[in-house]
C-alpha cells in the first residue's frame, strides 16, 4: 500500500507511479485491449494506450481507479486502430471511406470462437473475457468497469446466450464459462 500512496503526488499521479499501477495492471488491461482489437493488436493497442495516458498524466483524479481511467483510453485507442485498418483497407480497395457504412471489425477472425466473440456487443465481449481469462467476478469486472454489477450480470448471460447460439455442438466448450 505504501507504494501506491508514493506514486502520487500532491496533486496528480507521477510517471513512477503510472508505471507501478500499469505493471499491477497489465494483464487486465491486456484483456480490455484484446476485447476492443485483435489479440494480435491487443499489444500494440496497449503500448499505444500507455503512451496516450503518460502525455495525459495531468488528468488522472488521485483517489479514483486507475484501471478505469486506463481501461477507456484502452478503448479508445483501440477504436481508433480499428477506424485506421479499416480506412486502409478501403483505400487499398479504392473505395472512399465514408462511401462505406461502419461495421465494427474489418477484417474476420479465422476461428469460430474468435468469430462469434468478434459478434459480441465490446462492453459484453470485454465482461465475458475478464471473468473467463482473468476469473474476475462480476463485483471487481463492475469495479474495473465503473458500471453496475448488474449491468455486468446482463452482459454475461447475454454474451453466453450469443455464444451458445453461433458456436456449432462441437465448439461449445464455451458452456464451462
Amino acid at each position: 500500500m505504501r507504494r501506491l500512496f508514493s506514486a502520487f503526488s500532491a496533486r496528480s499521479l507521477t510517471a513512477e507511479g503510472f508505471a507501478a499501477l500499469f505493471q499491477e495492471q497489465a494483464r487486465f488491461l491486456w484483456v480490455v485491449a484484446a476485447a476492443h482489437a485483435s489479440r494480435a493488436e491487443a499489444d500494440d493497442v496497449l503500448q499505444e494506450a500507455a503512451l496516450v495516458a503518460l502525455r495525459k498524466l495531468h488528468t488522472f483524479t488521485p483517489g479514483t481507479r486507475f484501471s478505469a481511467w486506463m481501461s477507456q483510453i484502452v478503448r479508445f485507442v483501440a477504436s481508433d486502430a480499428r477506424r485506421k485498418r479499416r480506412a486502409e483497407l478501403l483505400a487499398d480497395r479504392g473505395v472512399e471511406p465514408d462511401a462505406v457504412p461502419s461495421r465494427g471489425q474489418t477484417e474476420p477472425p479465422d476461428e469460430d470462437l474468435l468469430r462469434a466473440l468478434a459478434a459480441l456487443p465490446a462492453a459484453a465481449r470485454e465482461c465475458l473475457l475478464l471473468q473467463a481469462v482473468l476469473g474476475q467476478s462480476t463485483a471487481e469486472i463492475a469495479a474495473h468497469l465503473q458500471i453496475p454489477e448488474n449491468t455486468v450480470s446482463s452482459h454475461l448471460h447475454r454474451a453466453r446466450a450469443v455464444l451458445r447460439e453461433r458456436l456449432t455442438p462441437a465448439d461449445r466448450t464455451i458452456r464451462s464459462l
